[in-house]
């Protein structure tokens, strides 16, 4: 005997196909006693024949029974079949089920199998072993989870990994970012640009595109290291950065020489990170709304030759870090230095053996103490000082006789003024070193040394002075005054 589902399934999916000549031999069986559920049978069964033998192209009423009539024949076969348990075990009655369903029944057994595809792929795309509590809100994204856990992997390198997965963060939105390029890049590529993208969401930056090689990005300079490119130079300045700097900068530790975010609205404290890129030689992070105190860490970058910190927030002391180690005979080598119109204070510390320091701006802070001596004398003087500006501090004292001898004398701009000082004002230049700017205003001197005047640009040829500042109390030369200061 036929399992009733079997018989369902079987005609559901047939084409309704059926043949007409054992039907009739059936109907000559039966007697004029027949129940009325089998006349009903006999009636459906000769539309059945008359179906088959129809033109498909006929009108459709032609092969089917008035809604009302059909909807009373199938009440009466329903209510019928139900009295009987084996009715649904009668091949005749299957055939029944599938007349009526026949057109239904089609589009049914279409769409079983379309669903049955789409579950498939949905179950091997999306599966159990893509937990999204292990592996992230996106579930893998559109690659393989193997290839999205060794990515997991190697950015946890450079950023927790509980902050990686976290939807709610920078650094899974770059995750993210990454996954959708679907692109299997090498470990130190891919820890370049994951940092870089980090640096972009972080910043609010609009100046890179998705599927676009790291060095083709705006900004970014790369060199070949072992033929896989490296990035070595990242220039953001004036575009408008707001935010912070993340730690994530790390990532570019390996070989970034050169990282330029001046001139934008970036806040914050300096992160760890950023002390873990030992190979920068440039560093431009100026005009800017940093915050927080400048970290002794300094001391890991040794390779530094520029730091631009100026026309930000920064407070606190003057980080001993951007010296060189306490018995060390080595000078840094950094040659460019300005921690201009922050909000640093204290003393400046000796011995910071600025040997190869070329440019130095400590100007618009609130420094005190007097000036260093060790910058003009001894073995660690600044023999390549060229530009000197230490105005508008606190700074008391006298300036030290031997300071007109910083940079073995060829020193063309040294600005002091509007400081705490005292005494009188060295003027032992060397009229033939093209000293082309002195400004003292706005100190507390007494005097000034008489060889100060034939500084003057007024005395040629002995020197290229073109801008001399002094209180007018002390001036003896032959200059005009304003108030607060005389000028030649």
């Amino acid at each position: 005997m036929m399992d009733p589902v079997e018989a369902t399934d079987v005609s559901f999916c047939s084409n309704s196909s059926n043949d007409s000549s054992s039907s009739s031999d059936k109907n000559k069986n039966k007697n004029n006693n027949t129940p009325s559920h089998h006349r009903v049978v006999e009636l459906f069964e000769e539309d059945l024949t008359a179906d088959a033998n129809a033109d498909p192209f006929d009108d459709e009423f032609r092969v089917q029974y008035n809604d009302d009539v059909e909807r009373a024949q199938m009440e009466t076969m329903q209510a019928e079949f139900s009295k009987e348990a084996h009715a649904w075990h009668n091949p005749v009655e299957s055939r029944i089920i599938s007349f009526t369903g026949r057109r239904k029944a089609k589009k049914i057994c279409l769409a079983s199998v379309i669903f049955s595809v789409v579950l498939f792929i949905i179950l091997s795309v999306f599966g159990r072993h893509n937990d999204p509590k292990k592996y992230g809100p996106k579930m893998c994204g559109s690659i393989t989870c193997s290839l999205y856990q060794g990515m997991v992997a190697t950015l946890s390198q450079v950023t927790p990994q509980a902050v990686l997965t976290d939807s709610k963060t920078i650094q899974n939105k770059a995750l993210q970012w990454l996954i959708d390029e679907n692109q299997d890049y090498q470990n130190s590529v891919l820890q370049e640009r994951y940092a870089i993208v980090v640096l972009h969401l972080s910043m609010n930056a609009n100046v890179i595109q998705p599927n676009v090689p790291t060095c083709e990005w705006p900004g970014i300079t790369c060199a070949q290291n072992h033929s896989v490119p490296a990035v070595t130079s990242l220039i953001w300045s004036n575009q408008g950065l707001t935010g912070t700097l993340p730690n994530e900068v790390a990532g570019l530790a390996s070989f970034l020489e050169e990282l330029d975010l001046g001139e934008n609205k970036i806040g914050g404290s300096l992160p760890d990170g950023l002390f873990e890129c030992k190979r920068l030689l440039k560093l431009f992070l100026h005009d800017n709304q940093f915050t927080g105190t400048l970290s002794d860490q300094f001391s890991e970058l040794r390779h530094l030759t520029h730091l631009y910190l100026g026309l930000n927030q920064f407070e606190g002391p003057f980080p001993v870090g951007l010296g060189s180690p306490a018995n060390s005979s080595s000078a840094r080598s950094l040659t460019f230095l300005s921690l201009y119109k922050n909000k640093l204070s204290g003393s400046i510390p000796p011995n910071l053996h600025y040997r190869f320091m070329y440019y130095l701006d400590l100007s618009h802070n609130s420094f005190t103490g007097h000036l260093p001596l060790d910058w003009s004398e001894g073995p660690l003087q600044m023999f390549q000082m060229r530009h000197l500006f230490l105005n508008d501090n606190q700074f008391s004292g006298s300036i030290p006789d031997s300071y007109p001898s910083i940079g073995n004398g060829r020193m063309e701009l040294f600005h002091a003024g509007n400081n705490q000082l005292t005494g009188t004002v060295p003027g032992n230049y060397n009229p033939q070193n093209l000293i082309e700017s002195l400004e003292f205003q706005g100190n507390n001197f007494t005097a000034l040394d008489p060889k100060v005047c034939e500084l003057i640009l007024f005395l040629p040829p002995s020197t290229e002075l073109a801008n001399l500042k002094l209180d007018c109390n002390v001036c003896t030369c032959d200059m005009w005054c304003e108030p607060g200061y005389c000028y030649p």
